[in-house]
């Protein structure tokens, strides 16, 4: 909702009242947000049984995590490339008002929501993986018509598949991951999150580089090149269900007490 409601919003004050107006709307809103924060209640973390810390997967030494984040480093690049270069291709490349922009995200935004759902409730159903393919097919049809099309209207209904491709692999993500690492789900989580700063890094560095030599059409094919990574990553690891669990070592006191009571 934040997606469908900020960027058109932004794009306005900033046509209309200019960059400091914007940026003040920002401190408005980050105030709003710690304000609430603070008087968030505070929540225990759960402590995880002996059972479940046996039963831990060391995940430095899982093919199907390593690949895993990989995929999540390359798609979630191609989608932080697309989120920087719009305002830039949209004025400097098809030489239109800047507001477009803004409307572009929010569609994306606001089509977003149902596929997130949808993703959701049949997840579990047709299995991670293979939706996850559909949301990177998704991406390859998105960039592919930005290559093919500066209609804006074409660009505006290419946003469908747009955020069928935002809404899978940012809701199905984070599950499959957590999935994998069912004991550590805290892990999973920091793991996750952390391929996404990431790939932040590496879409700002690549969308730089891209411009800067060639131009801000041919971030497109740089977007599409890494979704098809992506594809590649997940048909490198194995399914979830197929690992092995690496159980951690039973302390030698907690070995000698159940050699007692047996």
């Amino acid at each position: 909702v934040a997606w469908v409601i900020a960027p058109p919003l932004a794009f306005m004050i900033k046509n209309r009242f200019g960059f400091s107006h914007a940026f003040a709307m920002a401190i408005i809103s980050a105030l709003i947000m710690v304000g609430i924060v603070f008087f968030l209640p505070e929540y225990r973390a759960q402590t995880t049984t002996q059972e479940q810390q046996q039963s831990r997967l060391k995940w430095q030494r899982s093919r199907s995590i390593f690949f895993y984040l990989l995929a999540c480093l390359f798609m979630f690049s191609a989608s932080y490339m697309y989120n920087t270069t719009i305002p830039l291709y949209i004025t400097r490349e098809l030489l239109l008002s800047s507001q477009w922009a803004g409307y572009l995200m929010g569609t994306a935004a606001f089509l977003e929501i149902p596929f997130m759902i949808l993703a959701g409730i049949y997840g579990s159903r047709l299995g991670y993986k293979r939706l996850l393919y559909v949301g990177l097919f998704s991406g390859l049809v998105f960039y592919a018509g930005f290559l093919m099309s500066s209609n804006i209207v074409i660009l505006i209904a290419l946003q469908l598949f747009n955020g069928i491709f935002i809404a899978i692999i940012s809701t199905l993500g984070m599950v499959l991951i957590q999935d994998m690492m069912k004991h550590e789900m805290g892990t999973a989580t920091t793991l996750f999150n952390s391929a996404q700063m990431l790939s932040a890094l590496v879409g700002s560095l690549l969308v730089g580089v891209t411009a800067q030599f060639f131009s801000y059409y041919a971030v497109f094919v740089v977007a599409i090149v890494l979704v098809v990574l992506a594809m590649l990553s997940l048909l490198m690891m194995r399914d979830a269900e197929s690992r092995k669990v690496d159980p951690l070592p039973v302390p030698s006191s907690t070995a000698e007490a159940a050699m007692t009571t047996i």
